[in-house]
């Protein structure tokens, strides 16, 4: 199973780092500097790729196709729209996640990886991950992560905090069962899915398993120039099963518009090459 950050220098503690902490009571609030908000595009390019399309996949479409890497990467990205808003929140609380959580090995699919139509959000609960430390043998130490992420870049009358969390406890009530069978579904007709049909297994047959913890999040991906009359607008509630995570972003519409040029472009390795 491949990190989203294979072969890049990046480690979990620099990561977390990226993203700072702001003393908050009953939620998290995370804001990401503007000189490291600059440094997305660089840093990430290559590993956003890979969640659309994997080395092998792209090295494979290569053989004998008269497309070029480019062609092939942008027909697997979202136009600039409020589907690649969207995914670039995902995308940012799958990174957040893997660096907030580095002890526990986190893996997950890559659902962007699964879609239908590229100009669409990926279907079903948002960010899936979970940690199997003793895997292949499942145990009651095995966590189960689900996010709904909602994002706000421009000023409107959208309140992501709200929706975020309303979204996470449809993720609780149903949705979460229902994507971990769907993913099954596409792992057996051989899409790339990222995780086995295995560990999906570990999940689902619940009753056959030990038992193992889950966690629920809603994010909230901001532009820095509006949080704070988000937070007085529409503030977090404290909620017993779902953690509100709040993540501000200096310029945030220009900032994910950067990473996804970067990612546009980011084609294979040199050591990918052969």
């Amino acid at each position: 199973m491949d990190s989203i950050l294979d072969n890049t220098t990046l480690d979990y503690p620099t990561i977390r780092n990226w993203f700072g902490n702001v003393a908050a009571n009953g939620y998290t609030h995370l804001d990401v500097p503007v000189a490291q908000a600059g440094k997305f595009a660089s840093l990430l390019g290559l590993s956003i790729r890979r969640c659309y399309l994997s080395d092998q996949s792209l090295s494979t479409l290569l053989d004998g196709n008269d497309s070029s890497e480019q062609e092939l990467i942008a027909a697997c990205l979202p136009d600039r729209g409020s589907t690649m808003a969207g995914d670039f929140g995902e995308l940012l609380a799958y990174v957040f996640h893997l660096a907030d959580n580095g002890n526990l090995n986190l893996c997950g699919p890559k659902k962007w990886r699964l879609k239908d139509n590229r100009r669409k959000p990926s279907p079903m609960s948002d960010v899936v991950q979970f940690s199997l430390p003793n895997w292949p043998t499942a145990s009651e130490h095995d966590l189960l992560f689900c996010s709904e992420v909602k994002i706000k870049s421009t000023r409107s009358k959208f309140r992501p905090i709200t929706q975020a969390l309303e979204h996470s406890r449809k993720d609780r009530a149903s949705r979460l069962a229902k994507t971990l069978v769907w993913l099954r579904e596409r792992t057996i007709l051989g899409e790339d899915t990222d995780v086995d049909r295995e560990q999906l297994d570990r999940f689902i047959k619940a009753a056959e398993n030990p038992a193992f913890s889950k966690s629920f999040k809603a994010v909230a991906v901001v532009c820095n120039g509006l949080i704070q009359d988000e937070l007085v607008t529409d503030p977090p509630v404290n909620d017993p099963h779902h953690r509100v995570v709040v993540i501000g972003i200096p310029e945030l519409k220009e900032t994910y518009q950067q990473v996804f040029e970067a990612v546009a472009v980011a084609g294979l390795p040199n050591e990918a090459v052969t």
